[in-house]
């Protein structure tokens, strides 16, 4: 992996690398550490690692915060652009030199104890105790997959399957492509699922999944963009995988299912052929 040493200023000087000058920056107005991935967390940190903060602030102050996040990085560092967010409690921020930044704001009210607070998190600042009770609380649960989470990541994983066929039937390969990554992703997180995990999906996956044939399955699955038969191939290949992943999960959680559409649904995307 190349090793950032410098970065070039927009100034033009050349300076030594330090990305610890971003996060301390960040840490004078974050309570915790921790992200998707948990890397700083966990001390896997590396030059392309994301840097996500959670910020718990009091109700009074909240719309302050929130209303000021797309500004306040311009004070962390070499600030590059804000990428737009998923919603209004928070901002992605992008520095020199490909240091991403998300910042989540969260009211104090809303943090309860769950098991994604179980996972590895460093506190930087909680003056009235409140980050590290929750952790505590939240050390004492355990992920349990809920029916209705698998049902829903089944479903979306059906919806992609179906939806990379009609692509095809329009000529619309490059869309067909980026359906195929949903369809990985959810294939990923049934994968977390079945184990017990968090569905966290592709981040981290190849490090996180002990299953070498389903790594591979993965691996794969990504086809030429413009060959309609390496895209319907890699996509009945991950359908394969997808029907016997369902087989376990409705056993182990009991799905109220019906089996015979799944099963239909399925089908029709393993049997279909190119019409061209």
């Amino acid at each position: 992996m190349a090793k950032i040493t410098h970065v070039v200023k927009r100034t033009g000087a050349v300076v030594p690398f330090n990305k610890e000058r971003i996060t301390n920056a960040i840490y004078r107005a974050a309570v915790a550490v921790g992200g998707r991935d948990r890397c700083i967390a966990e001390g896997l940190a590396d030059p392309w690692s994301d840097i996500d903060f959670a910020v718990i602030v009091d109700d009074e102050s909240f719309d302050q915060f929130v209303n000021a996040r797309h500004a306040a990085p311009e004070h962390w560092g070499e600030l590059l652009f804000n990428s737009g967010a998923m919603g209004r409690n928070m901002c992605m921020s992008h520095f020199e030199p490909f240091i991403k930044v998300d910042v989540f704001y969260y009211r104090t009210r809303d943090l309860k104890p769950s098991p994604w607070f179980a996972r590895p998190i460093r506190v930087e600042y909680d003056r009235l105790g409140v980050v590290e009770a929750v952790i505590r609380q939240s050390k004492l649960l355990t992920f349990a997959a809920e029916p209705s989470t698998a049902n829903h990541i089944v479903n979306q994983a059906m919806a992609s399957a179906h939806e990379v066929i009609r692509r095809l039937e329009r000529g619309e390969l490059a869309y067909a492509q980026s359906i195929l990554t949903s369809l990985r992703e959810n294939i990923a997180q049934v994968d977390d699922l079945l184990h017990d995990r968090a569905p966290l999906g592709l981040p981290r996956f190849e490090t996180r999944c002990d299953d070498p044939n389903l790594q591979r399955a993965i691996a794969i699955s990504h086809p030429q963009a413009h060959d309609p038969g390496c895209i319907l191939a890699a996509l009945q290949s991950l359908v394969g995988v997808l029907q016997r992943q369902m087989a376990e999960l409705e056993d182990r959680l009991l799905l109220a299912r019906n089996k015979d559409r799944d099963r239909q649904s399925l089908s029709l995307v393993t049997e279909w052929k190119l019409p061209y």
